[in-house]
């Protein structure tokens, strides 16, 4: 017999975008050990495909992009996009925001007993520039107090007590 022929191709593609499973905004205390965690954060976004098994997520993070005046505080977007093999794309984005919720910590001078009579002012000077401050996010606090040399009266002349508060005052 006669036979006759006809081809027909099959074709299956692939025109579904990956699912991205976006994680919820990162919110982190300031410190020196966030970037561990937001890398963690960062490897917790995956994807799946219809046709792919494996989807590659990428990201725009840049290790140290927090920054601002109060040291490693800050807020940044992040967008991540899964790709299927077939250059199908999915996009989402997530906030990281880093937050300074904790005061300096203040060392203060230890008490100061001087002679009446002769000049202390340079005495008092050093003696008000001795505290210290830190902070965890700002590597510069501030430290101010309420000394008011005219409060230092006694009854013998320049004799007398005062409470000097000292206080530590982060920028954030």
């Amino acid at each position: 017999g006669n036979t006759a022929q006809c081809m027909a191709n099959i074709s299956i593609n692939d025109d579904h975008a990956p699912t991205l499973d976006c994680k919820g905004d990162l919110h982190l205390s300031c410190d020196n050990s966030n970037e561990t965690v937001i890398q963690a954060w960062i490897a917790s976004f995956t994807a799946t495909d219809n046709c792919d098994t494996n989807v590659s997520v990428s990201n725009n993070y840049t290790s140290g992009s927090l920054t601002s005046n109060c040291g490693n505080e800050g807020a940044l977007t992040v967008t991540f996009t899964a790709t299927d093999e077939c250059g199908n794309s999915n996009q989402c984005s997530a906030n990281i925001k880093i937050t300074d919720d904790a005061a300096p910590t203040i060392s203060c001078p230890n008490d100061l007993s001087l002679s009446c009579g002769g000049n202390n002012s340079e005495a008092i000077q050093n003696w008000l520039s001795s505290a210290t401050a830190n902070d965890n996010c700002d590597p510069s606090v501030t430290i101010s107090n309420n000394y008011d040399a005219s409060n230092l009266t006694g009854n013998c002349g320049t004799d007398g007590q005062i409470t000097v508060t000292f206080t530590a005052t982060d920028d954030c």
